[in-house]
């Protein structure tokens, strides 16, 4: 019986930017399980719009690829998404899925980044080897997209985590839910820390990392922190870089086909 695996990414129009990240994790997944047949979709319709007008290149949403995957005699199919944590795109992708699920014999649902306690344990190790921190005038901030669902508390935890492990100068913000930015500034307030690095806890390192974290209207992260009087760095290297986290997503996947 022929099975496969479909990948399911928001995606980014940043060709470099999309090469190390989302389809650096596709590579992993095909190298650490050559017997399927990997897919990939994207699901933001801007996104792949863009991505054809720039670079000539049709990438398939998350329906056509389904299409495709009937089409090829698929019938068992492990659908792993690159999300973060299980926010309303988590949710909207298992809806959508789930509306196709009289065309295969078997379907299941790999998670996304954090979503287990061990999984919040191994993401913050790779973070830890990763943050170029060098004294204790310096804090690192990391940037969350978040959801107006529950799995904000996601970066609650992985914050609560990193301190846990002894990593204090080290916070966690979400774009949209909690903590949010203005809530780390009050704790940072609490320490000397003159210096702050800002990098984000995002997949890709694409359009929010540039505008929200480092741009250059007022309410940048970088500007609010400015006005603070901190010095501000930043490194934009997204989550999909980083081998260690291309291997999680591929243990998701493990996880996944036990249900099978």
């Amino acid at each position: 019986m022929k099975q496969a695996i479909l990948l399911v990414s928001f995606g980014t129009s940043n060709k470099e930017t999309r090469e190390k990240t989302f389809f650096a994790i596709q590579r992993e997944v095909e190298k650490q399980f050559p017997k399927y047949l990997v897919y990939h979709a994207f699901t933001g319709e801007k996104i792949i719009k863009k991505i054809k007008e720039k670079e000539g290149v049709q990438i398939s949403n998350l329906k056509e690829t389904l299409e495709q995957i009937r089409e090829h005699g698929i019938k068992k199919l492990i659908v792993q998404p690159t999300y973060v944590i299980c926010g309303m795109e988590y949710e909207k992708m298992v809806q959508e899925v789930s509306e196709h699920l009289d065309k295969f014999d078997s379907v299941v649902f790999g998670k996304p980044l954090l979503s287990e306690r061990e999984d919040y344990e191994k993401a913050a190790e790779v973070v830890k080897v990763h943050v170029p921190v060098k004294s204790k005038e310096e804090a690192v901030v990391f940037m969350g997209h978040g959801t107006k669902k529950s799995g904000t508390q996601c970066y609650t935890i992985m914050d609560e985590i990193l301190k846990k492990n002894g990593h204090r100068n080290i916070y966690m913000a979400a774009m949209d839910g909690d903590p949010s930015i203005q809530d780390v500034i009050k704790k940072m307030e609490e320490q000397p820390y003159e210096k702050v690095m800002l990098i984000p806890f995002l997949v890709a390192s694409g359009y929010h990392a540039r505008k929200d974290m480092i741009g250059q209207q007022k309410d940048s992260w970088k500007n609010l922190l400015l006005n603070k009087g901190y010095k501000v760095e930043y490194l934009l290297t997204g989550l999909g870089e980083y081998p260690q986290i291309q291997k999680l997503y591929c243990e998701h996947i493990r996880k996944a086909r036990k249900k099978c």
